[in-house]
């Protein structure tokens, strides 16, 4: 596997995905630009 996550987060894919949407995504940002 050389996905970016698996050496973290190996086969839990869901904690992968909400670490990333909770805390690598600047919503405040993407809110900005989008609207």
């Amino acid at each position: 596997w050389e996905h970016s996550y698996y050496i973290d987060f190996r086969n839990k894919r869901p904690a992968y995905l909400t670490n990333f949407l909770d805390n690598l995504v600047n919503w405040e940002n993407v809110a900005s630009r989008l609207g």
